[in-house]
């Protein structure tokens, strides 16, 4: 099995979402003896943003006319079977380079089918046999609305994702909350074995990566200090 970390995070390597992402993917490894993981740095990668010039859609179908670093990120997703995209939430959606390397997957895609309903046909059906985990992390509480805007983006360009949004994950810098966090980056490599073995993260494991590590009160009293720190 061949995985593909791609790291979305501005903090690179002191991500707190890396931490998580690094738990799935152990469990992923251990569940699958002999695979391959590559992690993509996109903080010391060179993605120039999309031009908008369509050419991938009509002089050079299928292939983006810029050359930059995103020839290696369309190589390594060429080659894996299951792809993790590893970001911090940023005003309820992905950070800016992650939507930089976003927008330069249009060659995957035909242009707009004619129809009610606007789509991206993809020029290649394998591209859906791929396994595509998003792993997020913020600082605050209640996944349905931070996500909300995520989730509705992705469902439209990526059908059949799975993710593990954690919106508490600053705790994971907290030494108090050590015994709360490692139970649930427990379940992270947990979800990480499903998926090497399954092809899902099962519904009970999503479930209790779903739950909040604290409750919202709990989490308020432990974080609220920084904040005041930050404002004076």
């Amino acid at each position: 099995m061949k995985i593909l970390v791609i790291n979305g995070s501005p903090r690179g390597e002191r991500s707190n979402t890396l931490r998580l992402t690094r738990a799935f993917t152990r469990g992923l490894c251990a569940a699958a003896p002999g695979s391959a993981l590559e992690e993509l740095d996109l903080r010391s990668m060179n993605l120039h943003e999309c031009s908008g010039c369509f050419t991938c859609w009509t002089k050079t179908p299928g292939r983006c006319v810029q050359r930059d670093d995103m020839d290696r990120v369309y190589a390594a997703i060429a080659a894996a079977d299951v792809v993790v995209e590893s970001f911090p939430l940023y005003f309820y959606g992905i950070p800016g380079t992650l939507k930089t390397l976003t927008d330069r997957c249009l060659p995957y895609t035909k242009a707009y089918g004619w129809s009610s309903r606007a789509v991206h046909e993809l020029r290649d059906p394998a591209m859906l046999e791929k396994r595509l985990v998003l792993i997020s992390t913020c600082w605050h509480t209640g996944i349905e609305r931070l996500y909300a805007a995520v989730r509705t983006a992705y469902a439209e360009y990526a059908p059949g994702y799975q993710a593990i949004f954690c919106p508490q994950g600053e705790l994971f810098a907290i030494d108090a909350c050590r015994r709360q966090v490692s139970a649930y980056l427990a379940d992270a490599a947990q979800a990480g074995r499903e998926v090497a073995q399954t092809g899902r993260i099962a519904d009970d494991t999503a479930a209790r990566l779903a739950r909040p590590i604290l409750s919202d009160a709990t989490f308020e009293r432990i974080t609220r200090p920084h904040w005041s720190i930050i404002d004076e």
